[in-house]
């Protein structure tokens, strides 16, 4: 229950564990689409007599052989993204090189299509989302031998190999280079632009935990309050205590030990609080020497073993000086309590409490 930056990194490394799985999933679905689309070919070309080869040969030339590749690619990247040894870095790797070895097949088998490969862009500018320029330099080779292999390679004759081959390889590395910097030179921005804006959160959160912490204890302060029981009261998981506590004859403490030791002892109080509550548990300075804590799910017995150790470790770092105790009262929440009628029932405990004297162990009483 505690206040949390609206961005911080994790939120941007689980942004990028989705893309990867978005990235693989493209390739299980790219794999899909290529392998209807040479069956679809398949029965055109052959009802209008176009097949350079027989069914059984194109069936394997252009149908099994690709989509056993893409298919292959595609699962292996699957397999690594549930690999628990692999970084995250090497998962971005693994799935960015498999995806141009897919957009490699796809060239080879369908060279005599010019448009197949704009597929090697594709597979750069996918890059952009993992925020890192190596990985999408790494691609762009891959991508620039790629496309010469899958040019040069003779993987059928329907293409023309002498016309212009080099002046094509040339502008086809062109394009590639240039959506390369356009990739490096979005990364750079938005790597920028991450930064500012993990920067402003994080000083709008230390704005507002200043604004609702207590400057002297650092424990939060009556403000936060309300808005912890609002979460208690839409939560169904917690059981929650008010611990409401205050220091003993905290005015003949600064009459006889002045306001700056007065200050040091809330000090204790405040580092002691914090030492000892657990991670969901709250505490506040409500003003003066009095300070309240909300645990939440913890049993009877808990609550009061809490309530022991803080009047004990306050005891035994002032027992050199001047003994300081405290008195504790405790509440209960149930379903259906305001929060004033929560806070009325811990005062009440806690004037009890100082009531009954100041000894340790003596001074603790349930509402």
């Amino acid at each position: 229950m505690k206040t949390e930056s609206i961005l911080s990194i994790k939120d941007y490394g689980e942004l990028k564990e989705r893309w990867q799985h978005t990235h693989m999933h493209f390739m299980f679905i790219l794999t899909a689409f290529i392998f209807l689309l040479e069956i679809c070919m398949v029965f055109y070309l052959d009802s209008h007599e176009l097949l350079a080869c027989s069914i059984p040969t194109y069936i394997v030339k252009y149908l099994l052989i690709p989509s056993g590749i893409n298919l292959a690619a595609s699962v292996v990247g699957a397999v690594s993204l549930r690999i628990s040894i692999f970084s995250e870095q090497a998962k971005a790797i693994i799935l960015s090189v498999l995806f141009t070895i897919m957009c490699f097949s796809l060239a080879t088998v369908h060279g005599f299509f010019s448009p197949v490969f704009g597929a090697f862009i594709v597979a750069i500018l996918m890059t952009i989302v993992y925020e890192d320029w190596r990985l999408t330099t790494l691609i762009l080779v891959l991508s620039g031998l790629s496309f010469i292999g899958s040019y040069l390679f003779r993987y059928d004759n329907a293409r023309d190999y002498v016309n212009n081959v080099y002046l094509d390889l040339f502008i086809g590395e062109l394009i590639l280079v240039g959506v390369w910097l356009l990739s490096i030179t979005i990364i750079r921005f938005e790597v920028r632009k991450r930064e500012l804006v993990l920067s402003y959160h994080s000083r709008q959160l230390q704005l507002e935990e200043e604004l609702i912490r207590d400057q002297l204890t650092g424990v939060y302060n009556k403000a936060i309050y309300d808005k912890c029981f609002q979460q208690l009261e839409s939560s169904r998981e917690y059981t929650c205590y008010l611990m409401m506590i205050d220091v003993d004859n905290f005015k003949q403490l600064n009459d006889t030990k002045g306001h700056l030791y007065g200050d040091y002892v809330l000090t204790l109080i405040g580092n002691i609080l914090n030492q000892r509550i657990r991670q969901d548990d709250i505490a506040f300075r409500f003003g003066g020497d009095e300070f309240s804590v909300m645990c939440f799910s913890v049993t009877e017995d808990g609550i009061i073993k809490l309530a022991k150790r803080i009047q004990k470790d306050l005891e035994d770092k002032t027992k050199d000086d001047y003994k300081v105790s405290l008195s504790i009262g405790i509440a209960k929440y149930t379903k259906g309590t305001t929060k004033e009628e929560l806070m009325n029932c811990a005062d009440q405990a806690l004037y009890r409490a100082k009531a009954k004297g100041k000894k340790k162990g003596k001074s603790i009483v349930f509402y």
